[in-house]
């Protein structure tokens, strides 16, 4: 059963009236109670306004629901008042951001700003049983000495630590849904991996449902239970982890496929890459947003856009491109073997 629900969003942005520029496009997707969704693209795919968007984080003006809905269990998110989004916020979304340092406030500590979430979305609670909360959070998500660390303010705690209290905070009030806006990018490999290693822990624990807004193609691969690959406002192509990096069909997932090190690789030959940029909100032509950088490109692809349709031999992948092919054995070899070590 699908926990969190998005159809057909589109997003602008632009004054309250007047002209305004569509950034989204017709995006859909769901996630289920357990389940990791990858969201994944280059920068200025849309990744982060398609998510913030859906969960009305973003503020109005300058961003602009103009269509689709979203459900978040029997919730329609869409037709929630102010008040009662704040109490959906934190209570049944959390968000953990990518910048811990950017999204604690430095004025307060660890402690207060963790008790005000419980405060504020359990009301009930007595002092004591939010400390033991707290507490208790604090050290699931491996933070040694908690009691030490309530007194501290962020820019007293290492990287690794401010992300780990990112992640208690959105987890304290045990949500169902799980944003994270690329929870690992700012930290190094070791500290990466003791954060998607806890990431799942919890989301088998809770039974939450996930979804991992990243460029990283490891990270989806250890991670992802299903992949969506955005590019210039829409979703280009969509499959479980195993199916898209063994057999994508999108020559924009097979760039990114083809972009991976990989330990066979000349140390003294260049990495392929997609040459080009996303075409910018605005801009974009009226086919195919990827018709200028596709190697293969044809001329249907420069005058209708092709819809997300599913493979003919397998319901679950689908894909938006009027001229499929399998993506290089070598890069899909690879990539599959990635994905079924890395993915638990």
């Amino acid at each position: 059963m699908t926990l969190f629900a998005v159809d057909g969003l589109a997003v602008a942005f632009g004054p309250a009236k007047g002209a305004r520029t569509r950034v989204v496009d017709g995006v859909s997707f769901g996630v289920a109670a357990g389940e990791t969704l990858g969201l994944v693209g280059e920068s200025g795919c849309g990744k982060t306004v398609t998510v913030m968007a859906s969960i009305r984080l973003l503020p109005s003006p300058p961003a602009h629901i103009e269509a689709g809905t979203v459900r978040l269990g029997d919730t329609d998110v869409g037709r929630l008042t102010p008040a009662a989004l704040r109490d959906l916020w934190g209570r049944r979304i959390g968000v953990v951001f990518q910048d811990p340092m950017t999204s604690l406030n430095p004025t307060f500590t660890i402690g207060w700003q963790l008790r005000e979430a419980l405060a504020l979305h359990e009301p009930t609670l007595s002092p004591p049983d939010i400390e033991r909360r707290v507490l208790a959070m604090l050290e699931r998500v491996g933070i040694n000495a908690p009691e030490r660390r309530l007194a501290q303010y962020p820019h007293e705690l290492s990287g690794g630590l401010r992300q780990r209290v990112l992640i208690a905070m959105a987890l304290i009030c045990r949500p169902q849904l799980l944003i994270a806006d690329e929870p690992t990018t700012a930290l190094d490999v070791t500290l990466q991996a003791q954060i998607l290693d806890l990431l799942r822990s919890l989301r088998d624990e809770l039974g939450m449902g996930i979804v991992m807004i990243t460029h990283d193609l490891g990270v989806v691969a250890e991670f992802c239970d299903r992949v969506a690959v955005m590019y210039a406002g829409r979703i280009v192509e969509e499959a479980p982890v195993r199916t898209l990096f063994a057999r994508p069909r999108h020559p924009y997932t097979q760039g990114l496929m083809a972009s991976i090190p990989r330990l066979t690789t000349d140390k003294a030959a260049r990495l392929p890459v997609i040459e080009g940029t996303v075409p910018p909100p605005g801009r974009r032509p009226a086919g195919c947003a990827f018709a200028d950088r596709c190697g293969r490109v044809q001329a249907r692809c420069r005058s209708d856009a092709p819809v997300l349709e599913a493979d003919a031999d397998d319901a679950a992948h689908r894909f938006a491109c009027w001229f499929p092919r399998d993506g290089d054995a070598a890069v899909a070899s690879t990539a599959a073997t990635a994905a079924t070590a890395g993915t638990a």
